[in-house]
């Protein structure tokens, strides 16, 4: 069941690759600089494979995934979400409520 979970969530990170190299580029950056963007993408390969292999009671696992196996603390992702800043490409851009 392991062999599953890990081919449904290597499959979503796959989709998720841009086939343009100078979008790869953009991603990666997105994904080593970024806290939230890492919680979001990595949540997201898990819950497919949770729900594929679990169904909806794999859901929560889904949700701890990113944090239980070291890919973000909840400190960093909490910090970044509330500065309200997003890190792309090593450029920070700011994000604001505006009516």
């Amino acid at each position: 069941m392991d062999r599953r979970l890990a081919y449904y969530h290597e499959m979503l990170h796959g989709t998720l690759t841009p086939r343009l190299k100078p979008l790869q580029a953009l991603r990666k950056g997105a994904y080593k600089k970024s806290e939230l963007y890492r919680y979001v993408e990595e949540a997201l390969a898990e819950a497919n494979a949770q729900l594929r292999v679990h169904g909806l009671r794999g859901l929560p696992e889904a949700i701890r995934f990113p944090i239980s196996n070291g890919y973000v603390t909840v400190n960093r992702v909490a910090g970044e979400a509330a500065a309200g800043a997003i890190v792309v490409g090593g450029v920070a851009y700011a994000v604001s409520d505006s009516e």
